[in-house]
């Protein structure tokens, strides 16, 4: 037991490696010496934990989302109605250093993606899960009388993770530079013009 989770706790360390040297750095610095080097451990142990570069993005992918899907989980269960989907969609975006990070990460999936059928296959299932938990919150809303019953969640969360992307490109990736009190307007705004139920 205790031989197993020495070698769960060292590929975690290489996982946060990976995961912090794309957020800083990006692809071009995802050597495996650099890897290897911020994990504290040689290449020849990466190498052993971690046989492709695509098997190293798909753990630092797994790191990722340990940081943000626990938040997101509790906010479900914490807030009833639209302030659920509020409270989720603020975990998303990149509103502080951490999410930042998060999404700097997630950018270059978007990359690695369209070449690696490997990060393609996790870059959906990361999209089903998030749109899954948008659709669910949105559902629980109308059942809650805080949504029309004409709405249709599906439809809504996948506007949403719309909205949510191009927000983080903004912020990121252009001269916009969203400060974290607009992200949340825009949230907001987006949130106040769902059709409510009548009477």
């Amino acid at each position: 037991m205790a031989k197993h989770a020495d070698h769960e706790k060292r590929r975690a360390a290489f996982a946060e490696a990976a995961f912090n040297i794309l957020a800083r750095d990006g692809l071009a610095g995802l050597t495996v010496r650099d890897v290897a080097r911020e994990a504290g451990f040689t290449t020849g142990a990466l190498v052993h934990y971690f046989p492709s570069k695509s098997e190293l993005f798909v753990a630092a992918s797994e790191h990722a989302a340990l940081v943000v899907r626990p938040r997101m989980e509790q906010d479900e269960v914490a807030y009833p109605g639209l302030e659920g989907v509020r409270r989720v969609i603020y975990d998303a975006l990149p509103r502080t250093p951490e999410a930042r990070a998060l999404w700097s990460v997630w950018l270059v999936f978007w990359d690695r993606a369209k070449v690696d059928p490997v990060i393609g296959k996790l870059a959906r299932e990361r999209y089903a899960e998030w749109h899954g938990r948008l659709a669910r919150l949105l559902g629980r809303a109308q059942e809650a009388g805080d949504l029309s019953p004409k709405a249709d969640p599906e439809l809504l969360a996948q506007t949403a993770t719309i909205l949510v992307d191009g927000i983080a490109v903004q912020a990121l990736r252009t001269s916009a530079r969203l400060s974290p009190a607009r992200q949340k307007a825009l949230i907001d705004a987006w949130i106040d013009s769902l059709p409510k139920k009548s009477g």
